[in-house]
This record gives structure tokens, C-alpha cells and sequence, in this order.
């Protein structure tokens, strides 16, 4: 035997299954309701209007993109005589590090070797 509040559970599930029930049968019997169809030639009208447009060739233009120079090819830098834009023209090597490089040259004298390069950041 079930207890009262198994029972009160079962007769809650079984009222929303009546009125689920209802409503469906109800919707079956009396169709769809004027607007709906209204409504659905409406859409279907945007739908073929909007797939009309996309076969038409509406798109968006594209952008035009910056043309990158490729890094020019350069051989051997002596970066203890190089100036900025010689500094700047090696792979990786923007302006301000090229900037800093030159600056510490300035500062500290020649570099000599990896190691003195070292003491620049970046």
C-alpha cells in the first residue's frame, strides 16, 4: 500500500498526464489555428527570399589584405657596427629591440660576444 505522500505524487503525475493528454487531443481535433498558417507562409516567404539572395551572389566583399613583405634575405650582421634598420631588417628583430641594441652598443661599447649581447632584453 502506498503511503500518502506516494499517493499524492501518483495523483499529481497522473493529472499532468490528463491534461497533456487533453491538450494534445484537443489540438489534434481543431487543427492548427489561422494565424499559425499565416504565420507559416510568412516565414516560408523570408525563407525563399533570403535563399534567393544568397544564390544571387550577395555576399560580403572581401577586405583587402595588407600585401607582407617577405624578410629580406641578408647575410652576416656585425652587430657591434650595424645601425637600426640594418638590426632591424634580421628575422624576429623589431624596431625597438633594435632600438635597445644599438643603444646598449652606445652605452656599454661593442658586444664581442654572445654573452654581451646577452645583457640586452628581449
Amino acid at each position: 500500500m502506498p503511503t500518502p505522500a506516494e499517493r499524492k505524487a501518483l495523483l499529481f503525475f497522473a493529472v499532468v498526464l490528463v491534461l497533456g493528454a487533453s491538450t494534445r487531443a484537443y489540438r489534434v481535433l481543431h487543427g492548427p489555428a489561422p494565424s499559425d498558417s499565416k504565420a507559416r507562409s510568412a516565414l516560408e516567404a523570408q525563407i525563399k527570399a533570403a535563399d534567393s539572395a544568397r544564390r544571387s551572389g550577395l555576399k560580403k566583399p572581401k577586405r583587402e589584405r595588407k600585401q607582407r613583405t617577405p624578410p629580406k634575405p641578408s647575410g652576416p650582421v656585425d652587430l657591434d657596427v650595424a645601425g637600426e634598420k640594418e638590426i632591424e631588417a634580421l628575422r624576429h628583430v623589431g624596431p625597438t629591440l633594435a632600438r635597445r641594441i644599438v643603444s646598449d652598443r652606445d652605452s656599454f661599447g661593442p658586444f664581442g660576444s654572445m654573452e654581451g649581447l646577452r645583457r640586452v632584453k628581449g
